[in-house]
């Protein structure tokens, strides 16, 4: 695509994500950096309704994106399966792996549309 677009980039307040977010704003895309403390895009990316909100309010306010970047992560317990707490385990999954999931169903819609993303 040679022409600037918006690019949606999950965990894009810190760590990769926000310099993923950096370089994509550097090239001119318009960057909507997502995460669960962000300024204007908040999203628990776990959650099918944050996300869903998310894909309203960026389409609402800036168009259709064609970059979705997946770099919201967060890191698992660190202990024996016997020990662990199988709710940080789950919510450690929410985001890592459905998470992905969910943004990924969220904007690929438009993509397939536009043939592009």
């Amino acid at each position: 695509m040679s022409e600037p677009s918006i690019a949606v980039v999950t965990g894009g307040t810190s760590g990769v994500g926000k310099a993923i977010a950096g370089a994509l704003d550097g090239r001119g895309h318009t960057v909507v950096a997502v995460g669960r403390s962000a300024s204007r895009y908040a999203t628990d990316v776990g959650d099918p309704a944050s996300v869903a909100r998310l894909r309203e309010a960026v389409e609402r306010d800036l168009g259709r994106p064609s970059i979705l970047v997946n770099a919201a992560g967060t890191f698992g317990p660190i202990s024996l399966i016997a020990e662990s707490d199988p709710a940080e385990w789950i919510a450690t999954l929410m985001v890592d792996l459905v998470g992905a999931y969910l943004t990924c169903r969220a904007f690929v819609g438009a993509m397939v549309q536009n043939r592009w993303g």
